[in-house]
């Protein structure tokens, strides 16, 4: 069975690359539909999603309807849930009725195939654009909807499972930039909004196999159909724009030029005296002879909008989406030799890094990391701990999923208990530690 290889031509057959960038990009939607509702299978599934909300713990800080990189939306008030009580399933999330919209951010950070396909976007973008690419998912019961919006940001949408209705309309501002003071939301009590009273130009229905890309600045409104639950997945391509070329000239004169960057003095935040001195440092920025800054070092300066980290695409690990799928209590694995394998506590959650990529996971799977850290390999029937064999299954799935383990294909055995020479055991045939 053929499954989605995550490059760009095959996210947009069956147009051409080239003609969607000389047609497409930056100036109108495009709706690709496709009779094959597996076209995207193996890339992402409310499976996935639900490994997700059950393991993962999180690392960075979101504010009040942020937690764990996932927002919870209610019309016409928000979901309330007490996310902090002991025990609280997060999947009961995505099954509630109750919740508008379950958005996860950054999904390529714990899914490996989408990771490698933000990858590929990114490499096959650089060509063509500056810019970097990041991938949400957004999961929606049957009676939900999203209010209309615009974002800063171009768009490609992919439907994995129930269908979707878009409503589409002409930019109120062309060409926003994230920061610009401007009405992203529409707020249905505002008689004065730019929408009120305006029909869709467009409306599609999307369905499982389907593509919609949505440049920054139109006004969109998915709403479900058919009562069914609904998963998709946006690709958000963050482009470099023009004013960043002024800004990163401007960080760059003012790295030679030390007046620049003083304070502003004191008594001159307000007045006229303030109004002539913004205007004298306007003049003599303006008459900054452009040669004294390097195209290099505007690159270097553009450059730093865009996250590296260090990774390439020979450094991703992909298994099998069939092997994954055949995933059971008593498949082997084992950790990835070639990266390293560690984890730590901090704040009340552990910290697993493999290699560059770090993950946030519960406290409670610390028995289980110590035995993975321990054996050379294993199955997930012998993970210690309290869960049932259907979640050990689950959680190694979601491991494989980030790239932390690997399925073994080799006469490798599950490896005993681990004791006081557990790792003098999992040393491979080659005598060099795992993970060195």
């Amino acid at each position: 069975m053929n499954y989605f290889p995550g490059d760009l031509a095959s996210l947009l057959h069956p147009l051409f690359v080239d003609e969607f960038f000389r047609g497409y990009w930056g100036k109108k939607p495009l709706y690709i539909h496709r009779e094959n509702r597996d076209y995207y299978k193996g890339l992402y599934s409310s499976a996935d999603m639900d490994d997700y909300l059950r393991f993962s713990a999180p690392i960075k800080e979101w504010n009040e309807t942020v937690k764990m990189g996932i927002k919870f939306r209610r019309v016409p008030t928000e979901v309330l849930f007490d996310q902090n009580q002991p025990g609280f399933d997060y999947c009961m999330i995505r099954k509630s009725q109750k919740a508008v919209s379950l958005i996860i951010n950054f999904i390529q950070d714990h899914s490996n195939r989408v990771f490698y396909m933000a990858k590929i976007m990114e490499e096959e973008l650089e060509g063509r654009i500056k810019g970097r690419v990041n991938v949400n998912a957004y999961y929606s019961p049957g009676n939900s909807y999203i209010s209309p919006h615009l974002d800063a940001h171009d768009e490609l949408n992919i439907q994995l499972e129930g269908t979707k209705r878009w409503r589409v309309y002409e930019p109120s501002t062309p060409n926003p930039y994230f920061g610009m003071p401007l009405d992203t939301g529409f707020d249905p009590k505002s008689k004065n909004h730019y929408l009120q009273g305006k029909k869709p130009f467009m409306e599609v229905i999307l369905q499982p196999g389907d593509f919609l890309y949505m440049p920054r600045g139109f006004w969109h409104d998915p709403v479900n159909t058919d009562n069914e639950p609904s998963l998709g997945l946006t690709i958000g391509v963050h482009p470099i724009c023009q004013l960043d070329t002024v800004l990163c000239f401007a960080r760059a004169v003012s790295e030679k030029r030390q007046d620049l960057r003083q304070s502003i003095p004191v008594g001159l935040s307000v007045g006229s005296l303030a109004e002539q001195m913004i205007r004298k440092t306007i003049q003599d920025f303006s008459a900054e002879p452009f040669e004294r800054v390097s195209l290099s070092e505007l690159s270097v300066n553009l450059r730093r909008g865009i996250p590296d980290d260090g990774i390439s695409l020979k450094d991703v690990y992909l298994p099998s989406p069939a092997a994954i799928e055949n995933l059971g209590p008593v498949s082997v694995l084992s950790r990835p030799r070639e990266s390293v394998w560690t984890f730590h506590q901090i704040y009340g959650l552990l910290k697993l890094n493999v290699g560059r990529r770090e993950l946030g996971l519960r406290k409670e799977l610390k028995g289980a990391l110590e035995h993975i850290r321990d054996c050379a390999f294993f199955t997930p029937a012998d993970l210690p701990g309290e869960m049932t064999q259907q979640e050990k299954t689950s959680f190694c799935r979601f491991l494989v999923n980030f790239g932390a383990l690997s399925i073994d294909t080799t006469q490798g055995q599950p490896a005993p208990p681990p004791s006081d020479n557990s790792l003098l055991r999992s040393l491979p045939k080659d005598g060099q530690i795992p993970g060195k």
